[in-house]
Parts: structure tokens; C-alpha cells; sequence
């Protein structure tokens, strides 16, 4: 059993060695912030990040790790400047059906949840997006996030 941990151990060492971060990424950060937002109904929670490039990108953008989560970035252009966006979802409403039974064996058919295992050591306020050039993965660090205020969503009754 010893044996096992300390394999996984240096498995997760290797691949974290493995992959390296860009200096000079081809587009240029204007902004970076983030908050969290609360849904109109009880439970419905997450947390937006947005980065302002200063120039219009046709860089294929692609996900984004965030306090330890990570999601597919989403891609806007206002004002010929490119917007990525990361939206976490955090809410404790469950989509899944579960089965619930007195005869465990029924409960075998529950889907497990699935756990992220996040490959960098990030601090609240960084985050790292994958992007691609020349159909090569690359990482890039951003570092200093300012927190923006929450965002409240009033529930809205429809007729």
C-alpha cells in the first residue's frame, strides 16, 4: 500500500514537472477580474472570471484553471477587443437522479462523482489558460486578479 502512494506521488510530481508555462504569450492581458454571483432561487451559485485582452484574438482559447476548478473558456469580442470568460458553476443543486434505496445493490447503479485534479499550485488570486498556436497546447499564468463584488440575481416570477 505504501508502495502505491508513493508512486502516485511521483506520477503527480512528473506531470506537474511536464508542463511549462509560457513568458510571452501572443496577446496581451488588459484586465483580469472575477466574482461570485448568487442565483434568484436558493442553492444557485457560481463564480465568473473575465480577462480583457487588449487587442481582437484569433487565438483558439480553450480552458481555464480557477481556485482549483477548471471549465471551457468562453470567447466574446466587444469593441474589437477579445473577452475570455470562465464561469464555475458552484451550485448545491443536483442535476443528477440519484437512487436511493433501503437494498444497497440499487444504489450501485448511482454515477460516481467525478473529482478534479487541478496539475498546478495556484494562488486565489492566478489563474492559467490553454490556448493553441500551430495545433501546440500552451499554458499561460495570470497573476494579480482583482475581485469584483458579488453579483446578486433577483428571482424573476414569470406569468
Amino acid at each position: 500500500m505504501k508502495f502505491l502512494s508513493i508512486i502516485a506521488i511521483l506520477i503527480s510530481f512528473t506531470q506537474c514537472g511536464s508542463i511549462k508555462l509560457e513568458n510571452n504569450p501572443p496577446f496581451t492581458i488588459e484586465k483580469a477580474s472575477h466574482h461570485h454571483w448568487i442565483g434568484g432561487q436558493p442553492g444557485i451559485s457560481g463564480s465568473n472570471i473575465e480577462i480583457e485582452l487588449k487587442e481582437n484574438s484569433n487565438i483558439d482559447f480553450d480552458s481555464i484553471f480557477f481556485q482549483n476548478n477548471s471549465t471551457k473558456l468562453e470567447i466574446n469580442t466587444v469593441d474589437n477587443k477579445t473577452i475570455l470568460i470562465g464561469n464555475f458553476n458552484t451550485s448545491k443543486r443536483s442535476k443528477r437522479n440519484l437512487i436511493l434505496d433501503s437494498n444497497a445493490v440499487n444504489e450501485l447503479k448511482n454515477e460516481i462523482p467525478k473529482s478534479q485534479n487541478i496539475p498546478f499550485k495556484l494562488l486565489e488570486n492566478e489563474a492559467i489558460i490553454t490556448y493553441k498556436t500551430k495545433n501546440k497546447l500552451k499554458y499561460f499564468k495570470i497573476k494579480n486578479i482583482q475581485k469584483a463584488k458579488r453579483k446578486f440575481f433577483p428571482r424573476t416570477n414569470k406569468a
